[in-house]
């Protein structure tokens, strides 16, 4: 896989993306977000979350800094949480490195589970 060339670009912050969503996010209360830009040098969006704070709802939000668009996971499924490998240096923290470079699917690298069904919304910047 190929890392992206584009000029850097201002980051946006999880508070702002997280505004973007605000119409939809308003109507979940106590749900957990989580957020991740893509990286510069593999191209995958990495997120690190410790396995306790995920519930059985719980949101994704992915930011291609290089595009300026963001996309709007909305997982609603215990079981996903089980499916997902774990970092070998920390077994209670979820490792996800979802491919960038594919910006129609959206499939977690390391344990296979794919995050398209739960995509609610996409937005550019």
């Amino acid at each position: 896989m190929k890392a992206f060339t584009a000029a850097p670009t201002t980051r946006l912050t999880k508070q702002e993306a997280i505004d973007k969503f605000n119409s939809i996010l308003s109507k979940l209360l106590d749900v957990p977000v989580f957020f991740s830009s893509i990286n510069k040098r593999s191209g995958n969006y990495w997120s690190n979350i410790k396995l306790q704070n995920i519930p059985g709802k719980w949101v994704l939000i992915l930011n291609n800094q290089h595009t300026r668009t963001l996309r709007l996971f909305i997982i609603e499924t215990v079981n996903l949480k089980n499916k997902l490998n774990t970092r070998h240096d920390m077994l209670n923290v979820a490792d996800i490195r979802i491919y960038g470079n594919d910006e129609v699917h959206f499939k977690d690298s390391l344990s296979g589970v794919n995050f398209d069904p739960y995509l609610v919304k996409t937005i550019n910047y």
